[in-house]
């Protein structure tokens, strides 16, 4: 068990994205999706039109129902060396700790229950119990045009410190969700 204050994770605005490599992943979901609403899923050939950078930290989860599950069909190798762990084929409520797969997962539901993507900045656990912070778009894919099957994220690591907390809410003026241990 971590000796340390609950992690931390806000939604902000598409607009309000500042790494560029989120950014645009996002302009190319958007050339994706076409005249939908959110991208027809072709199967994993779409990763190839990603920037290269961001593929060891890209995350595609099939969603399952009954109950409502995340499950990772691809888990990039960045995200192994981060965490310590492969979830391929594994559920997004393995993430460590308990406190990180809770904040995962409910992200994953809220871009599941509302069709639309989001960008979430949150602290992550790597191995070592080290916390870095991270920024995450996670965008809706269908198979069928009309439910939400699949969902890929993109994570963007940043070694900042502690500090970096204060600015973030001070812009974005959003609320932070705090999970206890």
């Amino acid at each position: 068990m971590r000796d340390a204050p609950p992690l931390r994770s806000i939604e902000i605005g598409i607009d309000d994205v500042q790494i560029d490599q989120i950014r645009t992943c996002f302009q190319i979901w958007e050339k994706w999706c076409g005249d939908g609403s959110m991208p027809i899923w072709k199967g994993g050939s779409c990763l190839m039109d990603l920037p290269a950078k961001v593929m060891p930290f890209t995350m595609i989860a099939d969603v399952v129902q009954s109950p409502l599950d995340f499950v990772y069909r691809f888990w990039g190798s960045g995200l192994s060396r981060l965490h310590g762990y492969d979830l391929t084929g594994q559920s997004a409520r393995m993430l460590h700790p308990p406190e990180f797969a809770d904040l995962v997962f409910t992200s994953y539901k809220n871009v599941w229950e509302q069709k639309a993507p989001t960008v979430y900045i949150g602290e992550t656990v790597s191995k070592g119990n080290v916390v870095t912070v991270e920024h995450v778009l996670r965008m809706p894919l269908t198979t069928d045009g009309v439910a939400v099957d699949k969902i890929m994220a993109i994570a963007w690591i940043d070694m900042k410190n502690a500090g970096y907390w204060s600015k973030i809410t001070t812009d974005h003026r959003a609320e932070i969700f705090e999970h206890p241990q």
